[in-house]
């Protein structure tokens, strides 16, 4: 009945062998967005909503079904605004987020959660204006509601002012002759079992988004060299176009000279004898610092539609933390040993967080974190409010031992796989894959910071069953307490050389 979706045309748009892949060997994933883009939709559907006049069809997939009750809802008078209505053309269906009618003719409402208007979103809705008037329906005015990115919710479900408008009638009425051109180019790919597009990798692999299938890609054109030049940090892609056009793709070739960085000859030595590089001096900064030493870590949120009050729609707004205290050399921790904190939508959440952490952390010993803009930036944000002023002197206190694991690794250490496996990413989750610990991210369904908005996400969600919140909330702790001890084991290996 019909081969493409407006998704599936921006897809296409992005990369043909993306589309191909889309259908014919899809992978399937979680990601918050579609969990805050799901929220603001239903919000979306309340905020556009004329009482007795509206009708959603969101929730329904039949094409022949959905194509049929909007036909019907657009010729009842009464009805002033439909939701997910469908239409079909040029074997390409679409849904429009909300169809307002305008006399004898029709609005259409896109909705986005982004916080400013894009030009592919110009693309996004210039193909569904494309299929509705080529279904002969007149379309007189188009808009892009984005988030208002300074909205801040006071309570008591006002959301006036959080969707933005946008009037894109006249980009849209020039850009919507070019979409049956899209779609013609597109279809072919879009068979199943076509033959798939023979691209390589550039640019477009990363915007407008990130290509799911890179990996595969990836393997597809393996390196030039075992030890590619590429990974060098920084450098590595100048270099490697300098040096590949003379011959040289691997780091162990390089000549001594080429490389001025201490910490580059040391990754380029690391890679010739495969054996780990520490920095003395870094090691001798880690065995001096004084015990007991901490090892702590937030996960936060970007709700897009704010449902804490006093919040922005993206503000990074904390709702756990893991700790973990190593009080001697001898001393081995494991997950147990950690505590956590974990509240998602309390009003008083902010302070319990703060008041929690300042009586778990104690006023001595130095707080680990991997990657301290983070954690300063949220303990900067708690300083700030007025429920936790009269904390201020000892968050900031706790802001004054904050010690970047990152930076410390980045300057201290370094081993042969973390560039060939990662491209030298000195990221938690790849530090875990080449020191000595426990610590093990593959378990569970929460295993990334992105994960854990998942768990906020399911844990606010009104729809959700208690015992999906209590699977989200165990597995989001167990995580967050991976973090700390993964970073504990990393200063660990560090003092134990």
């Amino acid at each position: 009945m019909y081969m493409l979706t407006k998704s599936k045309i921006i897809t296409g748009l992005q990369c043909h062998k993306k589309l191909w892949f889309d259908v014919n060997e899809p992978i399937k994933g979680d990601s918050h967005l579609f969990h805050l883009g799901n929220r603001l939709g239903d919000f979306a559907r309340t905020y556009y909503a004329i009482a007795d006049q509206t009708i959603s069809l969101d929730g329904q997939y039949s094409p022949e079904l959905i194509l049929q009750k909007t036909q019907e809802a657009m010729n009842d008078p009464s009805v002033q605004v439909i939701y997910e209505a469908a239409f079909l053309d040029m074997q390409t269906l679409v849904r429009v987020d909300i169809l307002k009618r305008l006399g004898n003719a029709w609005e259409v409402i896109e909705i986005k959660a982004s916080t400013e208007l894009k030009a592919l979103h110009i693309d996004d809705v210039s193909i569904q204006v494309a299929v509705l008037r080529a279904n002969s329906i007149q379309v007189n005015k188009v808009k892009i509601g984005h988030i208002n990115k300074e909205f801040i919710y006071e309570g008591n479900e006002q959301y006036v002012e959080l969707i933005t408008e946008v009037d894109v009638t006249a980009a849209v009425n020039s850009k919507a002759n070019e979409v049956g051109q899209w779609i013609a180019e597109l279809l072919p790919v879009a068979i199943k079992g076509a033959p798939m597009p023979k691209i390589e990798m550039g640019a477009w692999c990363n915007a407008p988004y990130v290509c799911l299938y890179q990996e595969r890609c990836l393997t597809a054109y393996p390196p030039k060299a075992e030890h590619p030049i590429e990974i060098l940090p920084k450098v590595g892609k100048k270099m490697a176009l300098e040096w590949n056009a003379k011959g040289v793709f691997d780091i162990r070739e390089l000549p001594v000279e080429a490389l001025t960085s201490p910490i580059h000859q040391a990754i380029q030595k690391a890679h010739q004898t495969l054996q780990p590089w520490f920095d003395s001096e870094t090691i001798a900064q880690i065995k001096s610092m004084p015990w007991p030493r901490y090892f702590m870590d937030f996960e936060t949120v970007q709700q897009g539609v704010p449902l804490i009050v006093g919040t922005k729609p993206y503000q990074a707004i904390p709702f756990q933390w893991s700790i973990h205290r190593w009080d001697r050399v001898a001393q081995v921790l494991s997950i147990a040993d950690g505590k956590s904190f974990l509240e998602f939508i309390s009003p008083t959440m902010f302070r319990d967080f703060a008041q929690k952490l300042i009586g778990e952390l104690g006023s001595v010993g130095p707080i680990f974190v991997h990657h301290k803009p983070t954690e300063r930036g949220v303990l900067k944000y708690l300083m700030e409010r007025e429920d936790c002023a009269d904390l201020a002197p000892q968050i900031g206190a706790i802001i004054d031992r904050l010690i970047d694991s990152l930076e410390l690794v980045r300057k201290g250490f370094y081993t042969h796989q973390m560039g060939q496996s990662t491209g030298n990413s000195y990221s938690i989750k790849t530090l875990v894959e080449v020191i000595p610990t426990t610590v093990n991210y593959e378990e569970g369904n929460v295993g990334s910071g992105m994960d854990a908005q998942i768990a906020w996400f399911v844990c606010t969600d009104p729809k959700s069953t208690q015992s999906e919140k209590d699977e989200w909330s165990k597995s989001v702790l167990n995580y967050c307490a991976k973090d700390t001890l993964a970073v504990a084991d990393l200063i660990r290996y560090f003092e134990m050389q």
